[in-house]
């Protein structure tokens, strides 16, 4: 392999995955549960129905069961490896089918602004996870000012979301961001808490249908470059 194979080989390896799946590491929705079972104390929380509406393998919506919330789990591809695949979060009219108490979810990157203004639509409670730098940029400002989130928790520790491939020496700082409709009594402050590590208490297994997914899509990619040849 030449210098410039060896480059372009290493760029390869560090782009971004498919779809924007990067699975939520376990420990760090473990963290975020203090804020929603103060959340379901208040009352805020009633049928504690919530929907994950791109859930990937099921990471963070198997969290939020282990806890005892009802959770709809949905993805944009037709096979995630958890819950219902083929159902597009950003297809207008959607959320008039939905009534949920919370939508909690690791939003694609690339379409996190439109998911933000979704979600607010469908639910008084909307919690994301996103760059602790999000909202660094000119592009959000009028994003900011229309939809300034309650909580601002930024996340004591870098998050491994893909340590088979990229080990576990993480780069990226993380915070959950928090939206509570003005119904529930809360005004447009801002408030900023960092987060504490938790460890999660149940299975961080993959699964057996997640497992058997990212083994088809090995295979298909190992097809393809053989047809290449």
């Amino acid at each position: 392999m030449s210098m410039a194979e060896a480059i372009v080989a290493s760029y390869k390896k560090w782009e971004r995955q498919p779809a924007d799946l990067y699975p939520t590491p376990v420990d760090a929705t473990e963290s975020i549960m203090p804020l929603i079972q103060t959340l379901q104390d208040h009352g805020h929380m009633p049928r504690n129905q919530v929907w994950e509406p791109a859930c990937g393998d099921g990471r963070l919506s198997r969290v939020l069961e282990w806890h005892g919330l009802e959770v709809t789990s949905t993805d944009l591809r037709e096979f995630p490896g958890y819950g219902t695949g083929g159902v597009d979060f950003l297809k207008p009219g959607l959320h008039h089918c939905f009534n949920y108490d919370a939508i909690i979810t690791n939003p694609p990157f690339s379409h996190s602004v439109e998911f933000l203004i979704e979600a607010r639509a469908m639910a008084p409670i909307v919690i994301f996870l996103l760059k602790q730098n999000y909202w660094n940029t000119k592009g959000r400002l009028d994003i900011w000012d229309g939809h300034r989130p309650t909580f601002f928790l930024p996340i004591t520790w870098r998050l491994a979301f893909l340590p088979d491939e990229r080990g576990n020496s993480p780069l990226m700082d993380c915070a959950w961001c928090v939206w509570l409709d003005k119904s529930l009594g809360y005004d447009q402050e801002c408030f900023f808490e960092p987060v504490r590590k938790r460890v999660y208490p149940g299975y961080h297994g993959k699964g057996v249908t997640a497992a058997m997914a990212s083994a088809t899509e090995a295979l298909a990619e190992l097809i393809e470059t053989l047809r290449a040849r």
